[in-house]
């Protein structure tokens, strides 16, 4: 009989580096997380980082950092307090492309594999 156990299978991790020196190991989204994270930057894109986006990306950031690996949650004040605004907007970069080649990788390997 063949089984699948989500909670063996091996995972990729994205890791960061917080300003406090914390280190966080941040997971793919799920699709809740994912249909956000598409909401926000589709209206990130057609207003050009208009001001009232900001909150909303400091939001992002912390929502895909707390889904890390162990569950050390970073609040949207902290990110506020702590990192610019050019950072976070190079941190989201640099998470979507981690989730792009990941879920490419997966869909790559399960077209190969049948």
């Amino acid at each position: 009989m063949k089984e699948f156990n989500f909670k063996s299978r091996k995972k990729e991790y994205f890791k960061i580096t917080l300003p406090n020196d914390k280190v966080l190991f941040i997971t793919t989204p799920t699709k809740a997380m994912a249909s956000k994270i598409i909401d926000i930057y589709k209206d990130f894109d057609q207003k050009h980082a208009d001001e009232s986006m900001i909150p909303d990306l400091y939001n992002l950031a912390s929502m895909t950092m707390n889904s890390n690996k162990d569950n050390v949650k970073i609040s949207t004040e902290e990110l506020i307090e702590t990192i610019e605004l050019a950072d976070i907007l190079e941190y989201l970069d640099n998470y979507m492309q981690f989730v792009t080649e990941q879920t490419s990788q997966k869909n790559l390997k399960s077209r190969t594999t049948h």
